[in-house]
């Protein structure tokens, strides 16, 4: 009996070593870990890094075999395609990811998914190369699948200035394709990868992960960087994995509608490379004799894949041309109370340094309403001023409320609480809590010192510039930021002349020269308190030197001159009947 049982006993504990190396080697490693866990939550998967204990594991995301069987479907359709362009591409991309898989697993193996047409191609390329792996790697000889099946992971780092159709493209995408699609919030990019590098670790463990990237050569912070290329010594330590560093523009384009793949929606509308907002303009190569833009995918040029991208400076320090959105914010002024004179000193004191003001906005002194506003301004403008909403009484929002469109929390500014302190006197004298309160401030705020290191700063906070609505003290804010943001141009030409006959009388020619002069502002003004004069026209050149495509209507802003005015004052005036001018 005991012979009997030994001899059986031989293939049961074979049986018994096989399942479980099987099961071992779907063991998820101490980092990503199948428990459930409150470290991530809301919409795209949430995490809010600066909040997080670090020791514990991010929980993994299983992966649905319809999801699976649909990426192993693609992975096939790529291994299989005949264009002779793209094949090659596509081969030597996979065969990268397949290496970082051998290398570093399908657990730290983690793409950068944030929306944009590179990061589309590698999103799709990863999740076709990992369930291959799941295929070959994980799968028993039978073709028996490990439960649950892994999903791909990838990372999008959380940006308030994200145009919303980019959100909802990875919504879409990531509960379609079921990725395990993490967004790290109120992080930079650094402080984000080494959460991710960290996360779950037992003390000693070394840092292993591979970092796949969109980044092409010619992109401005590829440089001299190789398919695998180690994170500066300045990062936490990954790998960075480039499999797409060979594809041009062209390239990422016939591979994403060949394979008939979801991308963003605003490249069908003439975005060519997308940014933050307030960065991004649809490409001037793309725009049509109509004003209408063809899509992306149209371009010839690819040298003008980034054209529509605004500079963040120039060499030499030059200041780079910009435009501003003034955002009124009170209650009071709405209710008839206060009467509103701010707009007019930002308008006359940012015209005085060549900075135009494109849009005004009087809102309440609501907290949803300033996020709403100032999400909808940023997308028309370079630059926000606030006015109102700055202080210690209940009403006092904006600061929280601009925080708040960012994403990131508030806290005392030890640099505004010294400050304060300084200006209230001896320390001991005042209430050291009242000036906490008031030093409170997003954690991404910037002082700057317009006036001098001894006077007030003015708060930045992103894109706005945070002035009190008080207008003594509005007046001398707004004209530090207006020259803080001084464009370096020739000062505009304008031209006043006067006629003595009326608007109506010479419609037809005014029609006619302001179609004829696109280049110029045109203004036509009835006068009823001069006996000698009954019209003013106005001539001036347009305030953008450059021209630059606006975000939400496409209109274009014209190249002009000195001499278009001139032009067009002449055409004026060689137009009308004789004696129309009056001379003064």
């Amino acid at each position: 009996m005991r012979i009997m049982s030994s001899i059986h006993l031989g293939p049961i504990l074979f049986l018994i070593s096989t399942l479980v190396h099987s099961i071992s080697s779907f063991r998820p490693s101490h980092r990503w870990s199948t428990r459930s866990s409150s470290i991530r939550g809301g919409n795209l998967n949430e995490i809010d890094v600066p909040t997080i204990d670090v020791t514990k594991s991010i929980p993994s995301k299983p992966w649905p075999h319809d999801a699976y069987a649909e990426s192993l479907n693609l992975y096939d359709q790529l291994m299989s395609c005949e264009d002779p362009q793209l094949s090659p591409l596509i081969n030597s991309a996979l065969s990268v990811l397949s290496d970082s898989y051998r290398l570093y697993g399908h657990d730290f193996t983690i793409s950068s998914y944030n929306g944009g047409k590179d990061a589309v191609v590698i999103m799709n390329l990863h999740r076709a190369a990992h369930a291959n792996y799941i295929r070959t790697h994980l799968s028993t000889p039978a073709n028996e699948l490990p439960s649950p099946l892994p999903s791909p992971r990838c990372v999008y780092f959380y940006n308030p200035s994200e145009f919303p159709e980019i959100i909802t493209l990875l919504s879409k995408t990531s509960q379609s394709l079921s990725l395990d699609l993490l967004t790290l919030k109120n992080c930079d990019f650094v402080s984000g990868l080494d959460f991710i590098t960290k996360a779950g670790s037992e003390p000693g463990d070394r840092n292993s992960m591979s970092f796949v990237l969109g980044t092409r050569i010619g992109d401005p912070n590829c440089k001299n960087q190789n398919k695998f290329e180690p994170s500066s010594d300045w990062m936490p330590p990954f790998m960075r994995c480039n499999p797409i560093l060979e594809w041009s523009y062209g390239s990422v384009w016939s591979f994403l509608r060949t394979f008939n793949l979801d991308y963003c929606s605003l490249y069908d509308e003439g975005y060519t490379s997308l940014g933050k907002i307030e960065e991004t303009f649809k490409c001037p190569a793309l725009e049509n004799d109509d004003g209408s833009f063809s899509p992306a995918y149209m371009l010839k040029d690819y040298n003008m894949e980034r054209a529509g991208r605004r500079k963040r400076g120039k060499e030499g320090g030059e200041k780079e041309e910009c435009s501003v959105g003034l955002i009124v914010i009170g209650d009071e002024i709405l209710s008839g109370l206060t009467e509103d004179v701010n707009t007019g000193v930002a308008a006359k004191s940012l015209k005085s340094t060549n900075v135009p003001l494109d849009k005004v906005e009087i809102i309440g002194d609501d907290e949803e309403e300033i996020i709403s506003s100032i999400r909808q301004t940023s997308k028309q403008v370079d630059y926000i001023i606030t006015s109102g909403g700055v202080g210690p009484t209940h009403d006092d929002i904006t600061i929280k409320a601009i925080g708040g469109y960012y994403g990131v929390k508030c806290e005392v500014n030890m640099e505004m609480l010294e400050f304060m302190k300084k200006k209230h006197g001896n320390a001991n004298t005042v209430d050291v809590s009242a000036l906490e309160k008031m030093s409170t401030l997003p954690v991404n705020s910037e002082l700057l010192y317009l006036s001098g290191p001894e006077e007030w700063p003015v708060l930045k906070i992103g894109q706005c510039f945070v002035l009190p609505g008080v207008p003594e003290f509005f007046s001398k804010k707004v004209k530090l930021v207006s020259e803080h943001l001084r464009f370096d141009d020739s000062p505009s030409s304008t031209v006043q002349i006067h006629l003595n006959v009326s608007e109506s009388s010479i419609l037809e020619i005014l029609n006619s020269i302001v179609e004829a002069n696109p280049s110029c502002k045109i203004g036509v003004y009835p006068i009823n308190d001069n006996p000698k004069v009954k019209t003013k026209v106005v001539f001036g050149e347009v305030e953008r030197r450059e021209k630059k495509i606006r975000r939400d209507s496409g209109r274009p802003r014209s190249v002009s001159s000195p001499d278009d005015v001139k032009n067009a004052v002449n055409q004026l005036i060689d137009a009308l009947p004789p004696g129309s001018v009056v001379k003064e």
